[in-house]
């Protein structure tokens, strides 16, 4: 699962009712990419990616949200390395 929670981990401001249902939703995942990545310009951000049990995180990383003065998103992105966990 990937994406912009638009949520602080820890919660710093807005509704606890959300940050619950967060932590609910995020439950038996593993945070495998959590803001600030290298390769982003800003030092804080909202995205995060968590990973099933299933697979395994091999590495992180980020990538800004602007080239030359062209905006893509109000965020940079976020990526991961992923393999399946071996079952043996």
């Amino acid at each position: 699962m990937a994406g912009d929670f638009n949520h602080l981990r820890p919660c710093t401001w807005g509704s606890e009712v959300a940050e619950q249902k967060l932590l609910e939703t995020l439950d038996g995942f593993t945070t495998a990419a959590e803001a600030p990545l290298a390769g982003w310009m800003r030092a804080r951000g909202v995205g995060y990616v968590a990973v099933a049990s299933n697979l395994v995180a091999h590495g992180s990383f980020g990538w800004p949200n602007k080239v030359g003065e062209h905006r893509f998103s109000d965020h940079e992105g976020a990526g991961v390395v992923l393999a399946r966990r071996s079952t043996a």
